[in-house]
């Protein structure tokens, strides 16, 4: 290790030898290293040639250390690189990227910079092909190989080396990649320019010749004459590279259907590089059925590539290892690949906390014949893991397979008696000893002697008396010994009650086997023990002796009721020690029996949350009835205000504050409203229209909301009131917007307001019969009790906006395709979307644009508008809007696939009503 005292000031000296120690403490830690690796890159502000030599030692020994224990980080490897190159030159650089690039043989990017670096620091174009022929074996056929071929083709065309760069295309236009369509454009271009004897093999040149000569000559009629013409080479050239373009397509076409198969899985990859956290498990199932795809489709060499690709991101899991190991053993031939993946998984990835892919590993060296390194597998892991009770096992039934019964109980022996095994694997090793003898040796008494020699010494084991339960009642009897065997097996379940630390459910547990064996196997007298041992298990705790006996120091049972009653005034309650393990309340269970609901050990009060729920109003009252939320604590009975009275006489308009009555509905709210407030003050922030005598009929209301009662005869109708001090809009002021009132409200069919009542309640699409004619956002909003989803609801993830801005891009992009008077109009319909502070900078196509240039400015108007819009988002609504924007768009192209992939997203994202939820805006 480099000596930290030197190199560097005082103050990165001391971090770093602190950081260093935290790596030591804690080698595991991802964060820790980071921060060490981060600070030797930093020390004298930076390293370079003219670097001490101890700052210099010191930050390759971190980097050393720290890509040993973390080599799948491609992007560490490249930093490596960079400082070497800085600090010793190319051939230092070299090295590392070479140490990168076996340590990670299956990164794109990692082999793309070495390429890269290679091409800026080499003049022998040789060698630089060998490196990049290289890398083609190792990444050439990832779904995400572009970059490396671009590289590659760039290279070529530097040396302006056509034929080089035209043999490369035909490599990758059979390879399902991202990006197929551009390679193959492009080597269809190149092929009308090379000689025939690039484009095909000889044998199927000679071919497609022989079909166009057996054709015949071409006949030409003339008049009532047929003139058969001999066809020129010229002709059958241009026949000949129409066949081969033909030829071509075909191959396309076989692309193109392999890379939409993968396109499946590869669109669900999130995370294709190595990192130390976790996966969730929808990544770890899109693994599994991506290799169920190649394995199915039967390549060897790609589905190879697979799992390489998979092992990077799935490292760390031992369950694709094992697979991978298991695919590769049916492989003929493939022993040293197989022996490679174990090595792998066992000495650099799996954590050694989960051995059983090292144990795999050493059935596979027992299967080859490599015995005694099987053995040192086994005494590696035990190494590491001193006392864990299935590699001990192992061992000892392959020493048993390969030296015999002594060689096994010679290793049980030597595993208990040492000092690293605690108490409870070694009462599980002499189970497994006994059972040797039973099962190997066939000798029933030497087992018993072993389990009765050492019951003594693990009375705290649960492995130990089950084992020894479980031979007792699995021995053959017959008529004449089965009393015998009785006195046996009841000599077990009386330790087992009266002697054993066991826990009372497991005792529990061990009786009801023996209370089976009574009822089969018993004698006359079995049904009166049987009954006495379901009253001492399965009854209440008061007629419990045996446990009560157990629990006081004399083991006389009134000794433990007397102890009982002087603690807790009661002789004692039954209780579930499974449940307190999980965090269950004992008392939880009585709870219920009486009705109430008991608060979580953990919850804390909430303040009172009020809500409406829409489903009510078909059958609500003239007034609105306040529920509590399903979240909030139980409120305490609220006291009488005495502000809270008898209604006043005065006219039909009353302050919802205070009960008075008005002639005019504008002098509740103006001036009477605000004086009531400061006179009274308003604790439950009333408002002043929450009395339904001052409900108004607002614009787009189609009728009164369900159950409130239209104005009285002797009343003015609501819209007839008299003008009021604003000019004759008394409702303007309090209108609010629908949408955002949708959104801070109205969640999972409930408008939850803290203290708003029923403040400005809109129509949510009600019909004349007060029925709802579709969903609204009330009801299609994912259900959540979180109060901040309550005020605002979470936003749409980015990648699904995306994925549904590309669903009308692509179709617009389609109809551009088609002519240009289409592509002009798809080009003004984005523009005119265009935020008035956006900029675009793309012209509109011309009649003389090509397809291709109609299209790309279709599309790249339509992303410059899709990037000024999601500059105003904010809210879920904001994005609906957007969203129903783009299906409308999408449905008028005629793109129904299209629309159907929207609601698909929706309902992924949202839920099964997320494309109603649409239905809400007028676009």
């Amino acid at each position: 290790m480099a000596d930290y005292s030197f190199g560097g000031t005082d103050e990165e000296n001391a971090e770093l030898k602190k950081l260093n120690t935290e790596v030591l403490e804690d080698p595991d830690s991802f964060e820790n290293w980071e921060k060490l690796v981060r600070a030797a890159e930093s020390l004298e502000g930076g390293l370079n040639r003219n670097s001490s030599p101890q700052s210099i030692g010191a930050t390759r020994d971190i980097y050393d250390r720290f890509l040993a224990k973390f080599p799948l980080l491609f992007g560490y490897w490249k930093k490596y690189a960079d400082l070497e190159f800085s600090i010793a030159g190319t051939e230092a650089a070299e090295l590392v990227y070479e140490r990168g690039v076996a340590s990670i043989t299956n990164s794109v990017d990692l082999w793309t910079n070495y390429c890269a670096f290679k091409v800026e620091t080499s003049h022998d174009s040789d060698v630089i092909r060998e490196l990049f022929e290289r890398s083609a074996v190792c990444v050439g056929l990832d779904f995400l190989a572009h970059p490396f071929w671009d590289k590659y083709l760039e290279f070529e065309e530097r040396l302006e080396a056509q034929d080089r760069i035209f043999a490369i295309l035909d490599r990758v236009v059979h390879i399902p990649m991202h990006q197929y369509a551009r390679y193959f454009e492009r080597y269809r271009h190149l092929a009308q320019l090379r000689p025939l004897q690039e484009l095909l093999p000889a044998d199927m040149l000679a071919q497609f010749r022989t079909e166009i000569d057996a054709e015949g000559p071409a006949t030409v009629q003339a008049g009532s004459q047929v003139i058969k013409t001999e066809r020129g080479e010229l002709e059958i050239e241009r026949e000949m590279r129409t066949r081969i373009d033909n030829f071509h397509l075909e191959i396309f076409s076989r692309t193109q259907t392999e890379t939409t198969k993968r396109w499946t899985y590869e669109s669900e990859v999130k995370r294709p590089y190595f990192h130390v956290t976790e996966l969730d498990e929808g990544q770890l199932v899109n693994w599994r059925k991506y290799l169920d795809f190649e394995e199915i489709e039967g390549d060897y060499v790609r589905t190879q590539f697979l799992y390489e690709r998979c092992l990077v991101t799935c490292a760390y899991y031992d369950e694709f290892w094992l697979r991978y190991a298991r695919w590769m053993l049916h492989q003929p031939g493939k022993e040293e690949e197989v022996r490679n993946v174990y090595q792998r998984a066992s000495m650099l990835y799996v954590p050694i906390s989960r051995p059983a892919v090292r144990l795999q590993y050493a059935y596979f060296e027992e299967m080859s014949d490599r015995v005694e390194l099987a053995k040192d597998i086994h005494q590696a892991i035990l190494v590491n893991l001193p006392g864990h009770i299935e590699t001990i096992i192992s061992l000892a039934n392959m020493s048993r397979r390969h030296g015999g019964l002594e060689a096994a109980i010679e290793v049980y022996k030597a595993q208990i008696d040492l000092p690293q095994c605690d108490i409870y694997a070694k009462a599980a090793l002499v189970a497994e000893w006994a059972r040797l003898l039973w099962k190997v040796k066939g000798s029933v008494e030497e087992a018993r002697q072993v389990f009765q020699k050492n019951q003594h010494w693990y009375l705290d084991s649960r492995a130990f008396w089950i084992s020894f339960l479980m031979f007792e009642l699995e021995q053959p009897t017959s008529a004449e010994t089965e009393v015998t065997q009785y006195k046996r097996i009841k000599q077990v379940h009386e330790d087992i009650r009266r002697k054993s630390h066991l826990p009372p459910l497991t005792i529990k547990d061990l009786t009801h086997y023996y209370m089976v064996y009574l009822l089969e196997r018993g004698t006359k007298d079995a049904a009166k023990e049987y009954m006495m041992l379901d009253r001492e298990v399965n009854g209440p705790y008061s007629v419990q002796t045996v446990m009560k006996m157990k629990a006081a120091e004399d083991g006389r049972e009134a000794t433990t009721q007397r102890r009982l009653m002087m603690e807790n005034g009661h002789p004692g309650v039954e209780v579930d020690e499974a449940a307190i393990r999980r965090g269950e309340n004992p008392y939880t269970k009585y709870y219920q029996q009486q009705g109430e609901q008991q608060l979580p050990s953990d919850a804390q009060p909430q303040p009172l949350r009020y809500h409406f729920a829409i489903t009510d109003w078909l059958s609500r009252p003239s007034t609105f009835e306040t529920h509590l939320d399903s979240n909030a604590m139980p409120p305490k009975k609220a006291k009488k205000s005495k502000y809270t009275r008898k209604r006043e006489s005065g006219g039909p308009y009353i302050c919802a504050l205070c009960n008075k009555g008005f002639t005019r509905r504008a002098t509740v709210k103006e001036p009477h409203f605000a004086s009531c407030v400061a006179r009274h003050g308003n604790p439950n922030h009333v408002a002043w229209d929450d009395h339904e005598s001052c409900w108004a009929k607002r614009p787009g209301r189609k009728s009164w909301p369900p159950g409130a009662a239209a104005p009285s005869a002797e009343r003015k109708p609501l819209g007839e009131e008299e003008e009021s001090g604003d000019g004759g809009r008394e409702g303007a002021n309090d209108e609010v917007d629908e949408e955002q009132d949708q959104l801070n409200g109205w969640v999972s069919g409930k408008y939850e307001e803290e203290g708003h009542g029923n403040r400005d309640v809109e129509d949510m699409g009600w019909n004349s019969v007060n029925k709802p004619q579709t969903p609204t956002l009330t009801q299609c909003l994912p259900s959540s009790s979180s109060p901040r989803h309550a005020i605002n609801p979470p936003l749409l993830p980015t990648t699904v906006m995306n994925q549904l801005a590309n669903i009308p891009i692509m179709a617009c992009r389609t109809q551009a395709g088609t002519d240009s008077l289409e592509a002009l109009r798809m080009w003004k319909l984005w523009n005119d979307m265009l935020p008035d502070e956006s900029l675009s900078y793309i012209n509109a196509p011309s009649e003389r644009s090509s397809q291709k240039e109609r299209q790309q400015a279709v599309v790249w108007m339509a992303q410059d508008v899709y990037a000024g819009l999601l500059r105003h988002v904010r809210t879920l609504v904001d994005q609906l809007k957007m969203v129903a924007v783009w299906r409308d768009i999408t449905s008028d192209l005629g793109d129904a696939a299209g629309v159907a992939r929207i609601h698909d997203s929706l309902i992924v994202a949202i839920g099964e009503n997320g494309p109603f939820m649409l239905n809400i805006f007028e676009v």
